[in-house]
C-alpha cells in the first residue's frame, strides 16, 4: 500500500543522526552515479561546455542549483571546487525537493536558533562543506527556473509535456520538474507505473520492499520522458520503443530489503562525534549567556575589574551538564525590565520549591527622604477618593511586586517608573532570595497609609480643554497614537480620556473577577490581606 504524503517527511529527535535508511542512500547513489549523458543542459555546463550539451542527471541537477539566485557564492564555489561535496549537497537537496526532509531540520552543529532541530548526516558529511539547513535549501530550490520561465508557468505534468512536444526543450528546470512529480504523485503512478504497482512516485524515496536500482531507473525514466522531446527512452528495457510505462520494479523480501542502506561503522562513529560536538557547542553557548547575565547583575567595578568588562572573566560559573534554553528578551519588554539568571532561590513558593523568607515591610518613616514630585507631575484621584491623599509606597501599591528598595539606598523619584540604584548588591554576591512583603502592622495610634492616588504620566497632563471622546473614538485614538509594545508608564499622549478609559477597565475587571468563567477571588499562595482592593486585583 502506498504511503500518504503526510507521513513522507523524516521525523527524528533533536540531535539524532539521519541514517542511510532515512536517506535511502542506495537510491540516491544509483541516481547520481548514473552515466547516461542524455539530458539537455540549458546553461553552460559545469565542465565548461556550451548550453544545450547533453549531460548526466547529476551534472544537470547540480548546475540547476548553482544557477539559483538564492544559492550563495560560497556554496557555488565549494560545489565547483569539490565534486564530492556537490554530490552530497545535491542528494540532500533532492530529498528536500520531494518533501522527504522536514523544513525544521538543520545540518550544521553551530546552529543557534531554537526553531530548528540539528541532525548529523554521516553518509553525506564526509567533506568539510556546509549542508546548511532545510529552509535555505528549500529557498534555493524554489528559485530554480529557466531564464525565460516564471514561477507558476509550469505546474502540471500536462504543462511539461505540452512544452516539450512543442519544441521547448527543456520545458522547465529539472528542479521544478521534480516539484511537479511530487505534487502529482498519484497521477504519475496511474499513468506510468505498472498495474497494481505497490508504490507511487513519492514512495520511491521511502523505505519500501523495492530494490534501489530499479527505483532509481524508474525515476530517471520519468525525468527523461518529461524533460526531453518525444524520443526513445534510454532507461527503458527496449530503448527503441516509445512505451509510456517505467521499467518493471524488482520486489524484495524483508531480508533483502534490510541488506540495503546499511550504515558503516565509520559513519556510525561520525554520527556520535557530531552529536557530541553539538552538545559541547550548546554547553559553551549556555555558559556564555550565563556569563552575560551574571555580568549584567554585578556593579561595573566588579564586572570588569581594572581591565575592562570582558565576557565572563573571573566568574565562578556552575558546571553545566545539560543543555539550557535561556529566555531571550522580548520586543515588548520595557526598557526598565531587569533580566536575571534564574536560581532556585528566585523561584516562587509551590510544591517542590524552597520556601521564601518573609521580612516585614520598611517602616513609613524610612521613606521621609523621598524627594517631592517635580513639575509637570500631577495627581488625579479616582472618583470617591479623598483629594488630600498621599501616594502609597511603591512596594505596597505595585500590583506586581518587585524587590523591596533598600532602606539605605538613594531613592529617586521617577514618575511611576521603577528605578535601580547604583548601590544595589549583586544577587550572586549576596545569595539572598526574593523577599515577599507581608502587610505592615501599624503600631497603636499610628494612622494607616491612605488610599493610593492615580498619577498621570508626566508627558501630557490633562487639560480642561480636552474634548471628551466616545468609547469608539477613544479606541481609535489609542490605536493611532500609541505603541502597543510601550509600557503604560511611558505613554506620551495620556489625557483625561485615557484616565477615564483605565478607570472603566478597572471597574469592569473588578466586577467580573470571581464570576464565571473567571477564577475565584483567592489571595494566592501567601494568604496575604492586601492593603487595598487594587493590590488584590493586580496580584492575580
Amino acid at each position: 500500500m502506498a504511503h500518504h504524503k503526510k507521513n513522507l517527511a523524516v521525523k527524528r529527535q533533536d540531535g539524532e543522526p539521519l541514517s542511510r535508511v532515512d536517506l535511502q542512500y542506495d537510491l540516491l547513489y544509483s541516481i547520481f552515479a548514473d552515466k547516461h549523458a542524455v539530458f539537455t543542459d540549458p546553461y553552460t555546463t559545469i565542465r565548461g561546455d556550451s548550453a544545450g550539451t547533453k549531460v548526466t542527471f547529476r551534472d544537470l541537477y547540480v548546475n540547476a542549483l548553482i544557477h539559483s539566485p538564492r544559492c550563495s557564492k560560497a556554496s557555488r564555489d565549494k560545489i565547483r571546487e569539490s565534486p564530492e561535496f556537490g554530490n552530497e549537497f545535491s542528494m540532500i537537496s533532492l530529498l528536500s525537493n520531494v518533501g522527504r526532509i522536514n523544513t525544521t531540520m538543520a545540518f550544521f552543529p553551530e546552529m543557534k536558533t531554537a526553531l530548528r532541530t540539528y541532525h548529523p548526516v554521516p553518509a553525506l558529511q564526509r567533506t568539510n562543506g556546509n549542508l546548511q539547513d532545510a529552509p535555505r535549501i528549500k529557498n534555493i530550490l524554489k528559485t530554480c527556473f529557466l531564464p525565460e520561465e516564471t514561477q507558476g508557468m509550469v505546474t502540471t505534468p500536462g504543462d511539461v509535456l505540452a512544452r516539450s512536444r512543442s519544441g521547448t526543450v527543456p520545458p522547465t528546470s529539472i528542479v521544478n520538474l521534480v516539484f511537479v512529480f511530487a505534487s502529482h504523485s498519484s497521477a504519475i503512478a496511474r499513468t506510468h507505473f505498472p498495474p497494481r504497482a505497490p508504490v507511487e512516485f513519492l514512495d520511491l524515496f521511502t523505505p519500501v520492499h523495492v530494490s534501489s536500482p530499479s527505483r532509481a531507473r524508474a525515476f530517471l525514466w520519468l525525468c527523461y520522458h518529461y524533460h526531453e522531446a518525444a524520443s526513445p527512452n534510454p532507461f527503458s528495457d527496449a530503448p527503441d520503443s516509445n512505451s509510456d510505462r517505467v521499467p518493471p520494479f524488482v520486489l524484495l523480501n524483508k531480508e533483502e530489503a534490510e541488506a540495503e542502506n546499511v550504515d558503516s561503522a565509520e559513519e556510525h562513529q561520525r554520527g556520535l562525534d557530531m552529536t557530541d560536538l553539538r552538545r559541547r557547542f550548546l554547553e559553551t553557548k549556555a555558559k556564555e549567556e550565563l556569563g552575560k547575565d551574571s555580568e549584567g547583575e554585578l556593579p561595573r567595578s566588579q564586572a570588569g575589574g581594572s581591565k575592562g568588562r570582558g565576557r565572563g572573566k573571573g566568574k565562578d560559573h556552575a558546571d553545566i551538564g545539560s543543555v539550557f534554553r535561556l529566555k531571550e528578551p522580548s520586543p515588548s519588554d520595557s526598557l526598565y525590565s531587569a533580566h536575571f539568571a534564574y536560581k532556585e532561590e528566585d523561584m516562587l513558593e509551590g510544591p517542590g520549591r524552597p520556601p521564601l523568607r518573609r521580612v516585614p515591610s520598611p517602616h513609613p518613616e524610612q521613606f521621609t527622604d523621598r524627594r517631592p514630585p517635580t513639575p509637570p507631575y500631577r495627581r488625579h484621584t479616582l472618583p470617591g477618593h479623598p483629594q488630600d491623599t498621599a501616594p502609597l509606597a511603591r512596594a505596597a501599591a505595585e500590583p506586581y511586586p518587585r524587590r523591596p528598595p533598600s532602606p539605605n539606598g538613594d531613592l529617586q523619584h521617577s514618575n511611576g517608573k521603577p528605578t535601580r540604584t547604583q548601590s544595589r548588591k549583586s544577587r550572586r554576591a549576596s545569595q539572598t532570595p526574593l523577599f515577599v512583603h507581608e502587610p505592615y502592622q501599624y503600631p497603636p495610634g499610628v494612622p494607616p497609609y491612605p488610599r493610593p492616588a492615580y498619577a498621570a504620566p508626566r508627558y501630557a497632563p490633562s487639560s480642561p480643554e480636552t474634548p471628551k471622546r466616545t468609547m469608539l473614538q477613544q479606541a481609535w485614538h489609542v490605536s493611532m497614537t500609541t505603541d502597543p509594545l510601550l509600557d503604560s508608564d511611558d505613554e506620551m499622549y495620556a489625557d483625561e480620556n485615557t484616565r477615564l478609559d483605565y478607570v472603566l477597565r478597572l471597574r469592569i475587571i473588578s466586577r467580573l473577577r470571581g464570576k464565571e468563567p473567571t477564577p475565584p477571588r483567592d489571595l494566592g499562595p501567601y494568604n496575604m490581606n492586601p492593603v487595598n482592593p487594587m493590590i488584590a486585583l493586580g496580584a492575580r
